[in-house]
């Protein structure tokens, strides 16, 4: 299966937003913070790696569930291309000068934190990252569904700051079937992406393997997808998911033993 962003309603909302979060830095009008939420496997992360790819000032780091502020500041420093320092301070000052001369340039920075529920756990991360949004750094915090909400519980001063939030929601039928044209070339009827959705749950990630899986499927044997393909399609991914988690559970026993 090809490669591709689907601009499913979930995209076009994230896209119109990061174009809002780059019209504000280049306007000065703060408020340079979006926040995009979700359920595991609605697109979220594909979205934001998509962005790196296709925009050269775009970047992107995921969180540590272990970091500490400065571990946090080192990495985001290594992220932009900066030097890496040793302090806090250091690194606030050599990110807030290089984003001044990347505006300068006309050529700003925006960085996306993957997996930011990991970071709004903590009070102090969250002073942090705000500190980098101060610094003149636009953000794009992607996390779970929920992180909005803890946001504003935790920090009022932080939610100050967030220009958009974004929600991820279930794909839909007609977004699965424009993914198995346009990334596998297969062909179905609504009622059969229908099928993969209620499958799948809403979970864009697992509808996904499941049209990977029927593209296989339809390679062996030529013929109409339709639902008794899906079933099948189904039904080698649990057998593949059972054999992988016997496989490491005996890896486990051997290093045990």
């Amino acid at each position: 299966m090809r490669d591709g962003l689907i601009f499913t309603d979930n995209v076009k909302r994230a896209q119109f937003a990061l174009s809002e979060l780059k019209r504000r830095q280049e306007a000065s009008a703060g408020r340079s913070i979006l926040v995009i939420e979700g359920l595991t496997g609605r697109g979220k992360t594909h979205f934001t790696e998509w962005q790196v790819v296709q925009d050269p000032h775009v970047f992107y780091v995921e969180a540590n569930a272990d970091w500490s502020s400065s571990w946090l500041m080192r990495d985001v420093a290594e992220a932009l291309g900066l030097t890496r320092e040793h302090s806090v301070e250091a690194n606030y000052r050599h990110i807030r000068e290089a984003q001044r001369n990347w505006i300068d340039g006309r050529q700003p920075r925006f960085l996306i934190i993957d997996e930011a529920d990991r970071i709004i756990r903590y009070s102090r991360l969250i002073e942090t990252v705000r500190g980098l949004h101060d610094a003149g750094l636009p953000l794009v915090l992607a996390g779970e569904s929920g992180i909005w909400g803890e946001i504003t519980r935790k920090s009022t001063r932080f939610a100050d700051r967030v220009g958009q939030v974004v929600r991820f929601g279930d794909v839909s039928a007609g977004e699965i079937l424009a993914a198995a044209h346009d990334l596998a070339d297969l062909r179905m009827e609504l009622e059969v992406a229908a099928e993969i959705q209620g499958l799948a749950g809403g979970n864009f990630r697992r509808a996904a393997k499941i049209i990977e899986e029927l593209e296989r499927i339809r390679k062996a044997n030529p013929g109409e997808i339709n639902r008794a393909r899906v079933v099948m399609a189904v039904r080698n991914l649990e057998i593949a998911e059972q054999r992988a988690e016997k496989r490491a559970a005996r890896r486990a026993a051997a290093g045990g033993g």
